[in-house]
């Protein structure tokens, strides 16, 4: 559920469309053109969308007429749902390296790899951001702090 009180709805795999709550009509529809991996984030005005593909592209698409703002290709498939901390847009792929991009224009900030290899537990992974901590839990259990601003490891 949007903030502009609009829903979104992933289709045929790499079909992103938003519908009305109030008409139940589609707003708009974009071919992504890869197939969707994760849940669409909203930015914190509500008015832009991120997503992530098996592809590992995450892309920044405007909630009011669904055209892409920007792409970035990152190295391995996104599954978790980027997350949103002041201007900074966090993301884990499925190579376990965790990824800080500006918000407004999707340039890496910074990438801390994680050193982890083996298998994938997808939705056991999380990012909450606290003050200038990033807090990580990894899909093998382990957690992790990193400087919010720089990347650099604090604690595991």
């Amino acid at each position: 559920l949007s903030p502009n009180k609009a829903w979104l709805s992933l289709q045929h795999k790499d079909k992103l469309s938003q519908l009305s709550l109030e008409t139940f009509t589609t707003i708009w529809s974009t071919n992504l053109k890869a197939p969707l991996s994760t849940e669409p984030k909203y930015s914190q005005d509500g008015e832009f969308i991120y997503i992530g593909s098996r592809d590992g592209i995450v892309k920044k698409i405007s909630a009011i007429s669904g055209e892409l703002q920007w792409e970035r290709k990152l190295d391995s498939p996104i599954y978790q749902v980027p997350q949103i901390y002041g201007s900074q847009l966090f993301l884990i792929t499925n190579s376990q390296k965790i990824y800080c991009l500006d918000e407004k224009k999707g340039t890496p900030k910074w990438v801390f790899n994680t050193g982890l290899k083996g298998l994938v537990i997808r939705t056991k992974q999380s990012i909450r951001a606290y003050s200038d901590i990033l807090l990580l839990t990894l899909s093998s259990g382990e957690i992790t702090a990193l400087n919010l601003k720089t990347g650099s490891l604090l604690w595991q």
